[in-house]
């Protein structure tokens, strides 16, 4: 716990410092810690228990833990299927932002538009070790697409050091955050690089041909709307995709009120999407409750790695 509090603890987090890489085998290791705890209870006969003193529950939750445990970490690897690819290009945005284009070498993944995944590249230490991220090319597309803004350590570093020819190992693809779930009229919403799951969609819009849309993109800067000319062009084909874009050094930041004027008949009965930083988003959806959509019509995705 000290060592993912500490860098973002104030004052301390000035003099520790600590790259994902070194987080990560620390939190391979929480479970050994657990079963360390787990046979110290056995050893002193700590084990909490009920009235008569025979209740098996305790014990069973903690064989349950060591259990995942040892499923995670010993079994699940081996029986995970990693996929090989090629990077085929790597494609620079707006100086901070990469759209990496991978290429099967067997047959290619299946995947739903908006899920994601974890690659690793091999050849590079530092790019090894494997990262999330999500897919924005269409699922009928035969290459996978993902876009990469250098926002921490290693994301800069990817951004700078990755080359067309290196070899990749994909696992996935995962996650939920499915458009073709929800109702006929949808309110997309995207911040900054949080516009990947909907480009995939975006490209993806031939096979939900019913969904009126409307979607809304916000970025720092017209420099940083990498996708702006695309979606525009696809808004241009389709009807039904409306697109509103707006840039936070000019206009402010977008609030949830904008969003409901701006949207035909309203947010009310609608479902909602986001997809941006975690500040946003959350700060969206409440004042989305407040103004009385319900959180099952509340959809996002997170994602908060550097």
């Amino acid at each position: 716990m000290l060592v993912t509090i500490a860098p973002r603890m104030p004052l301390i987090g000035r003099f520790v410092r600590s790259g994902y890489h070194r987080w990560r085998i620390f939190h391979r290791l929480i479970g050994l810690f657990y079963t360390l705890g787990i046979i110290r209870s056995l050893v002193v006969d700590a084990i909490p228990r009920h009235d008569d003193g025979t209740s098996p529950l305790p014990r069973l939750i903690s064989a349950t833990g060591i259990a995942t445990y040892v499923y995670v970490e010993l079994i699940a690897p081996r029986r995970r299927r990693r996929h090989p690819h090629e990077v085929e290009a790597v494609r620079n945005l707006n100086g901070t932002t990469v759209e990496v284009t991978l290429k099967p070498l067997a047959e290619r993944l299946p995947f739903a538009a908006g899920q994601f995944l974890f690659v690793h590249f091999r050849g590079d230490p530092a790019l090894f070790e494997p990262h999330p991220f999500t897919v924005s090319s269409a699922p009928r597309e035969d290459r996978l697409r993902f876009s990469i803004k250098a926002s921490g350590d290693w994301t800069g570093y990817l951004n700078e050091h990755l080359r067309p020819g290196t070899h990749a190992a994909v696992d996935g693809c995962y996650g939920m955050f499915d458009y073709k779930r929800g109702g006929t009229e949808q309110i997309w919403i995207a911040g900054g690089i949080g516009i990947t799951p909907f480009l995939s969609w975006i490209r993806d819009l031939d096979s939900e041909p019913h969904a009126s849309i409307e979607l809304f993109y916000t970025a720092r800067s017209e420099q940083d709307a990498v996708y702006a000319e695309e979606i525009e062009g696809t808004a241009q084909t389709y009807d039904r995709l409306r697109v509103h874009l707006s840039y936070s050094l000019r206009d402010g930041r977008i609030s949830a009120e904008q969003i409901a004027a701006l949207t035909r008949g309203g947010v009310t009965g609608k479902d909602i999407y986001l997809c941006g930083p975690i500040a946003m988003t959350e700060g969206l959806a409440r004042r989305f409750r407040k103004m009385g959509v319900p959180a099952s019509r509340l959809h996002w995705e997170e994602f908060n790695f550097r």
